[in-house]
């Protein structure tokens, strides 16, 4: 609806660091052009980060942390209380 393409990692994913290395990757280095011609917009949400523990997520949160540190697109991190 806004024109914003939203990468979107949930709990149900894996999130360890390998796959939010090839996920990740793709969201904050790589350029995508709209049908307008101009470079589209990016954002990643990732779902329940307050869960991301166990061996299915192997060292993702230190990972996640240092991306959100050097990336120039928004990241959406949602949790429970």
């Amino acid at each position: 609806e806004l024109g914003i393409y939203c990468y979107e990692l949930n709990a149900s994913d894996e999130r360890s660091r390998e796959k939010l290395k090839r996920v990740l990757f793709e969201a904050t280095q790589t350029r995508s052009i709209d049908s307008t011609g101009r470079l589209g917009k990016r954002c990643v949400l990732m779902d329940e980060v307050d869960g991301m523990h166990g061996s299915g997520d192997s060292g993702g949160m230190q990972y996640l942390i240092s991306t959100i540190r050097n990336s120039r697109i928004p990241f959406i991190c949602t949790c429970n209380d």
